[in-house]
């Protein structure tokens, strides 16, 4: 993925958004319409598909559990193992921001 550019609301972004695996060191950055024309850069649609390794070609895709955009995906912390007043607390401040928000 390294060097391709991609409009901000494409679909790619739901399944490539750094990190695509563990220790990624990946980065996303933003470019104005400007910018793309100056540096001469093409603007692409739709992720890649496979790509040829060693003379075969491979499917391209992110490590597993790691092709989401983390933006996109609430917030859902696992609370089992936390305290009981924690939990209680944590519900009741989840509770009150529904109501706030309807």
């Amino acid at each position: 993925m390294d060097g391709r550019v991609f409009r901000a609301d494409d679909p790619v972004w739901d399944t490539w958004y750094p990190p695509n695996g563990f220790r990624c060191r990946c980065g996303v950055k933003t470019l104005s319409e400007r910018q793309v024309r100056e540096r001469g850069l093409k603007v692409e649609t739709g992720a890649p598909q496979a790509a040829e390794v060693d003379g075969k070609f491979v499917n391209i895709l992110p490590d597993p559990n790691f092709a989401n955009n983390p933006a996109k995906v609430p917030f859902k912390p696992d609370l089992k193992d936390y305290p009981e007043p924690l939990k209680k607390a944590f519900e009741r401040r989840e509770a009150s921001k529904k109501k706030t928000s309807k």
